[in-house]
């Protein structure tokens, strides 16, 4: 994937849409509306807007309580976002993926340290105080 000069365009309606969403932590709904915008989409752009649906899905999985889910999304999304960064159509990129990479850190650690502990513990459990944490992560456009 490279970057593409759509970049430099304005975000088209359903990207808007689907970042609302996600901002609002309606996950499933962000997942939808970007589907439907990246599936149509010709150009690499449409790699942003994977990248920002995967996003979505992996907080989805987190807020479920799937680490497992929650990890391999996004992972998936950090990667895809890459080449999209700084910025991409009005999107800071690098603070979404920045945000991600946090994310996936503390998600990371967790998985260490429950392997750690004794089998009586719930291995698909997510503590509740991280539960929490994905209404840190929102979308921002540069002004």
């Amino acid at each position: 994937m490279e970057r593409t000069a759509r970049c430099d365009d304005d975000a088209p309606e359903g990207l808007r849409a689907g970042i609302d969403q996600f901002n609002r932590g309606e996950y499933w709904e962000c997942h939808e509306t970007l589907e439907d915008i990246w599936r149509g989409e010709p150009d690499a752009v449409r790699y942003l807007y994977q990248g920002i649906l995967l996003a979505g899905v992996g907080l989805y999985h987190l807020r479920r309580d799937n680490r497992r889910g929650a990890l391999s999304k996004l992972r998936a999304a950090h990667q895809l976002l890459a080449p999209y960064a700084p910025t991409c159509m009005g999107v800071d990129v690098a603070r979404l993926r920045d945000d991600v990479g946090r994310l996936l850190d503390k998600l990371t650690a967790i998985s260490d340290q429950q392997s750690a502990v004794s089998s009586q513990q719930s291995a698909g459990s997510v503590p509740s105080a991280l539960v929490i944490e994905d209404r840190l992560i929102a979308i921002k456009f540069v002004e």
